[in-house]
């Protein structure tokens, strides 16, 4: 893990850092023989995209990993370019938002939603949970902007979101 983790600090913003990974599912016990696109990365885990299912795995040794590995492979990919926004968010419709938002982004922040007890979230356990309701507002960690569906019948109050896209 030590090895993604200085490759993606070191190149991650211009150059796609690849795993392959093989391990157990930590809820399923089930075997995974996977590749992964890191997005993000620390000394102990790191937030992968899957090129098979396209769902985000925090893959290590901590204890919310949902992949702990046996053996890891890294390489480095294609080389990419990643903008990043900062939006402020006021008095807007979520269907508005991704009406504003490239399919190809990940989205990380916090927007305070009007009937904020009505959201209801699907419980992820399988994969990386890139929204969740925390402190009275929706927490999202580079989550895409099609996982916003399930909030298209609020409104958001206040937020505030950083849009990376990566190409």
């Amino acid at each position: 893990m030590t090895t993604a983790a200085t490759l993606f600090q070191k190149y991650g913003a211009a150059q796609e850092v690849l795993i392959s990974v093989q391990g157990l599912h930590s809820h399923t016990n089930q075997a995974i023989d996977d590749r992964f696109v890191v997005l993000e990365a620390t000394n102990n885990d790191v937030l992968g995209e899957s090129l098979t299912n396209q769902r985000l795995y925090k893959i290590g040794t901590s204890p919310d990993v949902q992949i702990r590995p046996n053996k890891i492979k890294t390489e480095l990919g294609d080389r990419i370019t990643i903008t990043a926004d900062t939006l402020q968010l006021q008095e807007l419709a979520v269907t508005d938002l991704m009406a504003r938002l490239p399919q190809n982004a990940y989205l990380s922040g916090s927007l305070v939603l009007d009937d904020i007890a009505e959201v209801q979230l699907p419980l992820e356990l399988e994969s990386f949970s890139s929204l969740r309701v925390f402190g009275g507002q929706v927490e999202l960690a580079n989550a895409k902007p099609s996982q916003l569906e399930v909030l298209r019948e609020f409104w958001i109050l206040s937020g505030k979101l950083i849009v990376k896209v990566r190409s």
